[in-house]
């Protein structure tokens, strides 16, 4: 492969974290809703060594047609997402486009995914929810 000194996380964003209680929830009429994971990935910018790879989570959205509405019978709608920028330079450019690929396909979201976990743990508890954790995955 490559020293390890040759990647690096450049930057972590975070745009868009958003919680809203729903004031109008019925327990009686809860629904069940899941957690949504999505993942996305720029392509390998040659010019400054980078590439982007984000990681959303989504808690009473239904996805339609592209669209995330809002599911009427859940206690609560939460939407956090975690950009990170990851830089990989190598002093005799032996590292290939394609191992960048590899390895941001194979260990970008066990990077990513820690960021978001708390990212979402930390906006539920600020807004009053409990137990609102992602689970600890193995990637």
């Amino acid at each position: 492969m490559w020293p390890e000194d040759s990647f690096t996380i450049r930057s972590i964003n975070y745009p868009k974290l958003y919680v809203e209680l729903n004031s109008d929830f019925d327990q009686e009429n809860e629904s069940v809703s899941n957690i949504s994971i999505q993942t996305a990935k720029s392509s390998f910018d040659k010019r400054d060594g980078t590439i982007g790879v984000k990681m959303r989570a989504q808690f009473g959205f239904d996805n339609e047609d592209g669209a995330y509405l809002q599911q009427e019978d859940v206690p609560f709608w939460l939407d956090a997402q975690v950009e990170v920028i990851f830089g990989f330079s190598s002093e005799n450019d032996e590292v290939s486009e394609e191992e960048i690929e590899t390895w941001i396909e194979n260990h970008s979201l066990r990077v990513i995914y820690p960021y978001l976990r708390e990212a979402v743990s930390s906006l539920a508890s600020k807004s009053g929810l409990d137990d609102v954790i992602l689970p600890i995955i193995k990637l």
